[in-house]
């Protein structure tokens, strides 16, 4: 069962996707720049998204891998 997403989280891993599309993985630094939000911010999305099923924060500096889109999201 996938979690629904909040506005935030939402858009956050629309910009997941957007990097994906160019063949590239972001870093927290990349994403918090395009979000508008600080590094810590981003670190404490993305574990909201790792717990909801939508991505793999894996060990290392490129490390976030897409399970679930937010087209999957209900």
């Amino acid at each position: 069962l996938i979690m629904s997403l909040t506005k935030k989280q939402h858009a956050l891993l629309r910009r997941i996707e957007g990097f994906a599309i160019l063949g590239q993985t972001p870093t927290r630094n990349e994403l918090a720049r395009v979000s508008g939000v600080s590094s810590p911010a981003i670190t404490k999305m993305l574990k909201h998204l790792e717990n909801k099923g939508y991505v793999k924060i894996n060990r290392g500096w490129r490390s976030i891998e897409i399970l679930k889109t937010g087209d999957n999201d209900e």
